[in-house]
């Protein structure tokens, strides 16, 4: 859902929050609380960020033909820093979480199976030696890493190292992370991977950690990144960016608000429907473009002047500025302008210099596409999704 006005917390107010959370109520009072309700409290102690954190803007970089792009969205993350070696980590760790961490790390750079498996939830003697070996070998470093962040999120935490690694003879600085939550029998930890979207997404943005300085626009659109069964929480991570409404206008129409980006989209598939396969692909990034060539030249004949003269026009509903990337949302339309599926689209464009704004990632799946669709909301009504970006 829409959190426009979602506002940075300072140090002060996160002050007060913990204060607020920490307060402890009469004994006599305890003893009516039920056992459910004591639970949930104390889960509530051990998520809640500690006074040395504070909400950060990042920009977010966006997959252009598979290369990080630094666009202008940013997205707003409770964070602790510490820019220190895991040693150094290690010997100040207070709360649960940081214990844990610097003990999974620990365990793991020394080869104790024992240990790491079972703080990463993994059971039986053959799986933890063949998780933690292959940790081991992916991370030869790993206890000379150095912890970057925590990041605070509904539930459960995330801790940012970075270890230097070989590769092909040349040292390179790698980040990586783990999610901290509560489990059977205490705090387990997992690597963060694919599987887990929103926490690959913010290990993407925290490779670059570009932060949002004072001052800086973010934005007057703002996304809360948390699947729709889920509350929306001080600590759910806010996605914020410019764009434009336009309210199911034909791409045609849409065409001539004024801005070269949608100028150059409809020019793409105005050529398209021309015949004109050489203009159609000079409108696409390279690499999107040897796709799409590759994919043309498969089809016969008759299947390509069908695509060329059937391609559907496209009804547009918002345009997301992510200088210098930008994400169309549509829909596909008949000759009618009827809608043909329920589906809304979006397509990529990059913003190139002189040769305008070419779409991108052609026929790719990036790890914003993975994040917009953990929220739920394309499945759950797509269309009324990006209808809450307009007035």
């Amino acid at each position: 859902m829409m959190n426009s006005d979602t506002k940075l917390r300072s140090n002060s107010e996160q002050a007060i929050v913990a204060r607020r959370l920490i307060k402890v109520e009469p004994v006599i009072d305890s003893i009516r609380t039920s056992l459910a309700t004591f639970l949930a409290t104390v889960a509530l102690l051990l998520s809640a960020p500690g006074l040395a954190s504070e909400t950060v803007s990042f920009y977010v970089p966006v997959s252009a033909d598979r290369n990080p792009v630094l666009s202008s969205m940013s997205v707003d993350l409770v964070v602790q820093r510490y820019m220190e070696p895991l040693a150094s980590f290690a010997g100040k760790a207070e709360d649960e979480y940081e214990k844990t961490f610097a003990g999974v790390m620990e365990a793991v750079a020394s080869g104790d199976y024992d240990a790491a498996g079972t703080l990463l939830g993994q059971g039986g003697k053959v799986g933890q030696k063949s998780l933690v070996d292959g940790l081991r070998k992916s991370f030869p470093t790993l206890g000379r890493s150095k912890v970057l962040y925590q990041v605070f999120l509904d539930g459960r935490r995330m801790f940012v190292w970075e270890t230097n690694l070989r590769v092909k003879g040349s040292s390179h600085l790698w980040r990586r992370a783990f999610v901290l939550e509560p489990g059977e029998g205490g705090i387990r930890a997992d690597l963060v991977s694919s599987s887990r979207p929103l926490e690959a997404f913010i290990l993407a943005v925290l490779q670059e950690a570009s932060e949002v300085t004072a001052g800086k626009s973010r934005g007057a659109y703002g996304l809360s990144l948390s699947p729709p069964d889920q509350p929306i929480s001080q600590l759910t991570p806010v996605l914020r960016f410019a764009g434009r409404w336009y309210g199911g206008a034909t791409m045609e129409e849409a065409s001539r608000d004024g801005s070269r980006a949608m100028a150059d989209y409809a020019l793409a598939f105005t050529r398209l429907r021309a015949g004109d396969n050489a203009g159609y692909l000079a409108r696409f990034t390279p690499y999107s473009q040897a796709k799409m060539k590759n994919w043309l030249a498969k089809m016969p004949p008759e299947v390509l002047a069908d695509y060329q003269t059937g391609n559907p026009s496209r009804k547009i509903y918002f345009r997301l500025d992510a200088e210098p990337v930008d994400i169309v949302f549509y829909q596909l339309i008949d000759a009618q302008g009827n809608a043909i599926e329920d589906t809304v689209r979006w397509d990529y464009l990059l913003h190139d210099g002189g040769a305008g704004y070419l779409l991108t990632n052609a026929y790719a799946q990036s790890q914003l596409d993975d994040v917009l669709a953990m929220t739920g909301r394309f499945e759950k009504g797509m269309v009324e999704f990006v209808r809450s970006f307009g007035p």
